[in-house]
């Protein structure tokens, strides 16, 4: 039966489910507790959705942070320090010579 083919028609959960769910909506506390699990999973993917949401761009930050993405280096300022520490007259100075 599980190997049948296509051409001998649907299989009988697809035909006789939704007269069945409709069945189970006739009875009033079965419908009840249907309607409150629809509602409970509704509220979950609403939850789910807004924690996504929510924790995204901190996930983002976290994972470029921890590939070295993020890291600034202050390539001027390097560059002032190279260019310009032999110049001064005080040993140290980042200022040129004529600037004190």
């Amino acid at each position: 039966m599980i190997g049948a083919p296509a051409f001998f028609g649907p299989p009988i959960i697809f035909v006789l489910g939704p007269w069945l769910l409709l069945v189970f909506l006739l009875i009033g506390p079965l419908a009840l507790l249907l309607t409150g699990l629809l509602v409970m999973a509704a509220a979950a993917g609403l939850l789910a959705v807004l924690a996504a949401v929510i924790a995204s761009p901190y996930l983002l930050f976290r994972h470029l942070h921890a590939h070295g993405r993020l890291r600034v280096e202050p390539r001027a300022l390097l560059h002032l320090v190279r260019t310009h520490r032999g110049r001064s007259r005080r040993p140290g100075s980042l200022q040129p010579k004529g600037m004190s």
